[in-house]
């Protein structure tokens, strides 16, 4: 299924709260994945296999995909 960009952000909203919940998930965003179609980007700090299986079975349906940027800190 396609999403549009509204679509998507409401699923994120949706779900952010429990996947900033998971070890290693430092941060969500809409974005653009390698081949420029929309998605949800996952941004961790060294999240285990187990994590990113949890949320990849939550998350399924939906395009994502997660991007090691490590701790995120506010200026």
């Amino acid at each position: 299924m396609s999403y549009t960009e509204k679509q998507l952000a409401t699923e994120l909203e949706n779900r952010e709260g429990w996947l900033l919940q998971q070890e290693g998930i430092v941060g969500t965003a809409l974005g653009c994945d390698q081949g420029g179609q929309i998605c949800i980007k996952i941004y961790t700090d060294g999240a285990t296999s187990e994590t990113k299986a949890a949320i990849s079975a939550r998350l399924q349906k939906l395009p994502f995909e997660f991007e090691e940027t490590g701790e995120i800190r506010a200026f």
